[in-house]
């Protein structure tokens, strides 16, 4: 089980890194159809915390595609839904993306706000793993 989730995340992760390459301009359907489905099947099993990562990446590649709303819409359900896993590592990722998503739009109030939450986000994170208690698993790191 363990493996099909890090082909499928892999998969999504390859499609997003390959689109940031400026030598690769062609957007393919197959592409688009995998993102696609590998969010499909994360809701389908319920693995909530795989589920918020493909939900990142894919927000990634729609901003980078030029869909930004729907991008920024995304985001806000990954963000939503890392609020309720408490997972501090995705909550920080949504946060710099937002900050990012809104500065390029010109929201800096919003800008602000998610750049004041990743900071504390990221002091929290520091905090732990100062005092020990930090083991970082495979889904937490990015």
């Amino acid at each position: 089980m363990m493996k099909t989730h890090i082909v499928l995340l892999l998969a999504l992760c390859f499609i997003s890194c390959s689109r940031q390459n400026s030598y690769n301009t062609v957007l393919t359907q197959a592409d688009d159809m995998v993102e696609q489905n590998v969010v499909n099947y994360y809701k389908q099993c319920g693995n909530r915390p795989y589920l918020c990562r493909a939900l990142y990446y894919q927000s990634m590649i729609l901003y980078e595609q030029g869909h930004h709303d729907e991008a920024l819409q995304r985001l806000k359900v990954g963000e939503e839904l890392a609020l309720t896993l408490s997972d501090v590592s995705l909550l920080s990722k949504y946060h710099e993306s937002l900050c990012m998503v809104n500065y390029k739009a010109g929201g800096y109030a919003l800008m602000l706000k998610y750049a004041s939450l990743n900071k504390t986000n990221s002091l929290v994170t520091l905090k732990v793993k100062c005092e020990g208690e930090y083991s970082p698993s495979p889904i937490n790191t990015f």
